[in-house]
Formats: C-alpha cells, structure tokens, sequence
C-alpha cells in the first residue's frame, strides 16, 4: 500500500511567522531602502535608530541567507511538510485484505491530492520509500491505486532521495540522489530551496526530522478504521514527544479527515 498544501517560506524565529516574498515588493523595499540610504543627512551607528540603521535593516532582510549576530532570527527556509496516510489507531500500512487507502477513497478525497500535487514544491523520500513507489507504480507488480492521477503528478514533481546506498540515475522523471544523514541533507535544503519541501511516507526518516525541529507541518490524512490485528508500520511509534497546534482540518466523502498541524518539541 502506498504509504501531503502549504506554500512560502517561513522565517525561523520565536514567532515562526510566515514570510511570503513577491519580486514586485522585493524591489520596492529595496528601492526604499536605497532612497533612505541617500536621504540620511549623517549615517548613524546601527542600532541607532537613524535612517540609516533602518535602511541596513531593510536591505539585510532582502537576502535569504541573511543571519542575525545574536540571534538567528533572519533565517528564512522553505517549509518542510511531513505527509502521511494513517489509520484510526496510528498505522500507516496494513497486512490484511483493505486494499489501497483501507478501501475508504472517495472522488473529494483524489480531488483534493490532485489538487495539492498540482503545486510546486520537491519531494524527498528516504531510499526505502521510493523503492516501495517504485514498485508500486510498475505496471506488472503494482497496485491499482498508484495509477490515480495524484500519484501520477506526483511523478513529475522534482525529487531529493535521501541515501548513502541507492545510485543515480534513478527510475523517476527528475530524481537526485544526495547521500549523508537525513538531519543534514534537509537542513541544508531547506535554505538552498526556493519552492516548498514535501515528503510523503519515509516514516522514520521523518520521526528524525521531527525531533530536529526541521518537520514545519505535519499533515495526517486519517482513514476512518482501526487495524489494530493487521496494522503495520505505526506513524510515530518511536518517535519523540510532541504538542501539536492544529492549523485547518477538513472532512472528505463525509468520512476521512486531514488534520495539518504545526509540531514542537514538547519540553
């Protein structure tokens, strides 16, 4: 069974405000910036609250990798979704005769996965998970399921594989392979990506990730069943303690839920 609608970056601060940038306010500000950089009469100290102080602060903003000298409050990184399909009772797969989503698909549910699939953003998987899609998607051995339109798109969205083991090229339109630890390959993607980072599936890489503070949202499809005699792979079994802020929630086909949510470390 194949084991996910947030768009922009998100400034890395106390806050986690969003921050959605546009190149017609991008060369607004920094033309601003400029006039008051001309316009100062005697250019003040930084911090000094002079004009030229804010004008500094205003063009700083402007550069992706920008970092504060005491806090890193400047950073701005590409969100990071963590997306997965679940059971009532926290299994992401199943050994019993469910077929494909437990048998609980219905047309608003592949309605809105094509949807969200039709935006840009890259995917990442562990080397394990896109073995399975893979599989998946063969014409000979795979499931009817993989053939829905969203998997289908899903294809054509550039992907990072995370692994030390798997060789390019890959059996995947647009598929890079990046080798070393999980926690370094996507921090290091979240500030080089200029569109939003998807992972759907790859359950323990994304338990990782999770307690790295790198996961910025959590979205859980929850299929209305319980498994609990042939329920495999549980979401976040081993995984880290967390508290969860829900930010939307929807209901599709009268009966299966998503729930996205924004994850913190729980102290």
């Amino acid at each position: 069974m194949l084991v996910g609608h947030v768009f922009g970056r998100e400034i890395v601060n106390g806050s986690a405000a969003r921050l959605l940038f546009s190149p017609a306010v991008s060369l607004a500000t920094l033309i601003f910036a400029v006039v008051l950089a001309m316009v100062s009469p005697r250019p003040g100290p930084l911090g000094s609250g002079s004009p030229a102080a804010v004008s500094f602060a205003v063009v700083s903003s402007l550069y992706r990798h920008t970092r504060s000298t005491s806090l890193e409050e400047n950073i701005v990184t590409a969100v990071y979704t963590f997306d997965v399909f679940s059971s009532l009772d926290g299994y992401g797969a199943h050994s019993g005769d469910w077929g494909g989503y437990w048998g609980k698909q219905g047309p608003e549910f592949l309605d809105h996965r094509l949807a969200l699939y039709g935006q840009e953003q890259r995917m990442v998987f562990g080397a394990n998970t896109y073995r399975a899609h893979v599989q998946a998607l063969d014409p000979s051995t795979g499931e009817p399921e993989a053939r829905d339109p969203w998997v289908t798109r899903m294809m054509d969205l550039p992907l990072t594989v995370v692994s030390s083991t798997l060789q390019g090229p890959l059996d995947w339109p647009d598929a890079t392979v990046v080798s070393g630890d999980a926690v370094d390959v996507v921090a290091r993607l979240k500030e080089e990506s200029d569109v939003p980072l998807r992972s759907h599936g790859s359950l323990s890489m994304n338990r990782a990730l999770m307690a790295a503070g790198l996961v910025d949202r959590v979205q859980v499809t929850l299929f209305p069943v319980i498994c609990g005699r042939t329920g495999a792979d549980p979401v976040f079994g081993g995984g880290a303690d967390f508290d969860l802020e829900l930010i939307e929630s929807r209901t599709f086909d009268g009966r299966t839920q998503e729930l996205i949510y924004r994850p913190a470390l729980h102290a």
